[in-house]
């Protein structure tokens, strides 16, 4: 039995056109996908909680906003704190297909 990479699985769910903006920055699905390697290579970790989700679906198109509660935690400790994040998907060949994600962090009150 072959057992799937990580990033085959990630590939997998991302449109071929796919881009991200997190950290001011723009990303292909590679370079988003070696940016996580890197920060998890030196000591950090994420947790995440989706809130707030609010969706739609308009054909074979869709897209979600929503709240990203967690913390980032590496050698200095842990950090609690929230993002402001959307995504658009696609329907096609009969699955969806992340075109575009956003990610910023939320502001405290």
């Amino acid at each position: 039995m072959r057992v799937a990479r990580p990033r085959a699985k990630a590939d997998s769910l991302v449109a071929a056109d796919f881009y991200a903006y997190d950290g001011g920055m723009r990303f292909s699905a590679p370079a988003l996908a070696d940016l996580i390697k890197k920060a998890h290579a030196s000591g950090k970790r994420w947790e995440w909680s989706v809130t707030n989700a609010d969706t739609h679906v308009d054909c074979d198109l869709a897209w979600i906003t929503y709240i990203n509660q967690g913390s980032v935690e590496d050698a200095t400790g842990r950090q609690a704190t929230a993002w402001l994040e959307s995504a658009v998907l696609r329907y096609s060949d009969a699955r969806w297909h992340i075109l575009f994600l956003h990610s910023s962090r939320a502001s405290t009150p």
